[in-house]
């Protein structure tokens, strides 16, 4: 396991550096070994292969490769669906998996579907915001921006400004805290 974690982590480095054919063999290598893992003892490591997987799903997206981006996600999807069902503390990664699909769904212009990934995927970072704001809020933040854009592209401008402006004011607090998010920011005023 640790040498599968080390692959995916390897695979992250690679994807933030933008070097993708070393990201795709970092993250193909993961992948391999999660799959068998997780076929011998698939209560152990199906949560570690849908990590690679929403990873993978995230690289695919970056290489424009969208049907392979949906497949990956889809599958993560599945598996932390069946893991939030038994435990509760898996919200957040179905969230991001759900607001990963609904951006890459927005992007293909299947509307209706990213509405539906988007509006859950939101609305569990909504929740899980009221009882830890200070850990959820950059994620919710997140939501709301791609709510927004999707708000934006349906005609629907007075929600998609609220939902910037939520954005906005997210990141203009945490830039304010550290300066690493000015870039956070920056896109958000892109996106207005």
């Amino acid at each position: 396991p640790q040498t599968a974690t080390a692959w995916m982590n390897l695979g992250n480095m690679y994807r933030e550096l933008s070097m993708m054919p070393q990201a795709g063999d970092a993250y193909e290598h993961a992948l391999g070994i999660y799959r068998r893992l997780s076929e011998s003892n698939h209560e152990v490591y199906d949560l570690q292969l849908a990590d690679v997987l929403n990873n993978c799903g995230m690289y695919y997206e970056a290489i424009a490769q969208s049907n392979a981006a949906e497949k990956a996600y889809l599958q993560s999807l599945a598996i932390r669906r069946r893991g939030s069902n038994s435990n509760p503390g898996l919200l957040p990664t179905l969230g991001q998996v759900l607001i990963n699909l609904g951006r890459l769904h927005l992007a293909m212009n299947r509307l209706d579907t990213a509405a539906a990934e988007l509006d859950e995927g939101t609305a569990i970072f909504q929740k899980l915001s009221t009882t830890e704001s200070s850990v959820f809020s950059l994620e919710l933040a997140w939501a709301m921006l791609n709510k927004g854009s999707l708000d934006e592209r349906t005609g629907q401008l007075i929600q998609a400004e609220t939902s910037f402006q939520y954005s906005e004011h997210v990141f203009r607090q945490l830039a304010s805290l550290n300066p690493s998010h000015q870039l956070s920011l920056a896109k958000v005023r892109l996106q207005q």
